[in-house]
């Protein structure tokens, strides 16, 4: 897989987005091999990039804002960053990422909200992972991070699935986008009155 980064150093969070994607797509190919199959090459790159005879090419729409302001470099500063790549994670690859202070917001809660319910999860009994393969095809066909992300709430909701098969799934799934959901697993929730 190819990644290409250049002429991006005045657009950061653009740079940021494509090697998210980068990263999820080579964890991908780790799990289920390239697509296409042995051989293939993969390119991962923002639009008007230049591909070579024979990649497959993932195109990487913009970023807006392409910059942060004071008040979001601050909310960056004191928030966790892997809230900024669930915000991007929100969108397909080739549309453009409109990263609002109330879409970094909410990626932040549902990481939290995740993380939160994965350290309950992982003490219930174990459940083999809950159609993981469903889970896995929406990055398999077209990298479609924002199905992926509604089946997880779906899936999170969902009363008639054990916790402990949540658990499994969620786990599985982290292993792809990377967003550290284990990161409260083992540590106390207590409340001392």
């Amino acid at each position: 897989m190819r990644v290409a980064l250049d002429g991006l150093e005045d657009t950061p969070l653009l740079a940021a987005r494509v090697d998210v994607v980068a990263d999820v797509k080579r964890r991908l190919i780790a799990r289920v091999g390239p697509p296409g199959g042995v051989g293939t090459r993969v390119l991962v790159a923002p639009e008007g990039s230049r591909s070579r005879a024979g990649e497959r090419v993932i195109t990487i729409g913009r970023v807006q804002p392409d910059r942060w302001n004071a008040a979001q470099t601050h909310w960056i500063d004191t928030h966790d960053p892997l809230a900024i790549r669930v915000a991007l994670l929100r969108f397909r690859p080739g549309e453009t990422a409109a990263l609002s202070p109330a879409r970094l917001r909410r990626a932040f809660e549902t990481l939290e909200r995740w993380r939160f319910k994965m350290s309950g999860w992982k003490d219930q009994p174990p459940a083999p992972a809950h159609d993981l393969a469903t889970f896995t095809a929406f990055l398999v066909d077209d990298l479609d991070t924002p199905c992926l992300l509604r089946a997880m709430h779906d899936l999170e909701m969902d009363h008639t699935v054990s916790s402990g098969a949540k658990y499994r799934t969620f786990r599985a799934l982290d292993e792809l986008l990377a967003v550290d959901l284990l990161r409260k697993c083992g540590h106390g929730f207590w409340w001392s009155g």
